[in-house]
């Protein structure tokens, strides 16, 4: 598989499709490649209720520092499919 160099200031995204396990609603995202990927895709609030039947206990949310602060993150299980690479 042969895939393009990007050029410095690009974003590499890969095209992906979220399907909820339970309600099987599916969105599709441009998810960002990133070197230090922990195995987690974070998506924009609108985005998350649709895909969110499967939310985890509190105890599994995930907390990061950021320049504006500190950000709590809900998790929910649901399939990822890659569109295309």
């Amino acid at each position: 598989m042969v895939l393009d160099c990007f050029r410095i200031g690009d974003r590499p995204e890969v095209p992906i499709t979220v399907t909820d396990i339970v309600k099987h609603m599916s969105i599709e995202v441009n998810a960002s490649i990133d070197t230090s990927f922990s195995g987690y895709l974070l998506l924009a609030n609108p985005l998350y209720p649709k895909i969110n039947s499967v939310e985890l206990d509190e105890s599994y949310w995930r907390t990061y520092a950021t320049l504006n602060g500190i950000v709590r993150t809900k998790v929910a299980k649901a399939r990822i499919y890659f569109i295309r690479l």
